[in-house]
């Protein structure tokens, strides 16, 4: 039933076979890779490149968030951008944010179900101009702590000071 164990002892087998074409490569938490890599005596020794990715910025999370409108046909009014760029920021502050998924999570789970609620009560009131289907509004976007807690980020990373073991 320990299906990691048995993806271990794979890829000791296939890794260790010197005839092998095989090119295996893992990606994860820097923490939980490492602990991954100890679990097998020799398997870290197996994966000599280390490649550590920094996690994205504010203005990094901004952009793939502009493709992402750009890419659906969104347009986003005046005000918007600042307004994400808040909940960006306190997003990097938090442990295990997601990173570039984080974008994605927070338009389909927080922006467009808004934007939604926002239309539908519009059209109660009579009507809408249908230029709005495509148009994200300042208010569409909640405020960060809204949305950190909606996605069950409240925990901040942690700072290390001092030495590690």
């Amino acid at each position: 039933r320990d299906f990691g164990q048995r993806v271990s002892d794979t890829l000791m087998t296939e890794l260790s076979n010197p005839d092998g074409d095989t090119l295996v490569i893992l990606a994860g938490y820097s923490k939980e890779m490492d602990r991954l890599l100890r679990s097998n005596p020799g398997l870290a020794s197996r994966f000599p490149v280390r490649i550590d990715f920094p996690d994205y910025t504010p203005a990094e999370l901004m952009q793939i968030a502009r493709l992402f409108f750009r890419k659906n046909r969104y347009n986003l009014s005046e005000g918007v951008e600042e307004r994400m760029m808040k909940v960006f920021g306190q997003a990097v502050l938090q442990k295990n944010f997601g990173n570039g998924r984080f974008v994605q999570t927070f338009i389909q789970n927080n922006i467009l179900p808004q934007m939604g609620s926002r239309l539908a009560e519009q059209l109660e009131q009579g009507g809408y101009d249908e230029s709005l289907l495509t148009e994200i509004m300042p208010q569409d976007i909640p405020d960060a702590w809204q949305v950190l807690s909606s996605m069950g980020l409240s925990k901040q990373k942690s700072k290390t000071i001092g030495f590690s073991r």
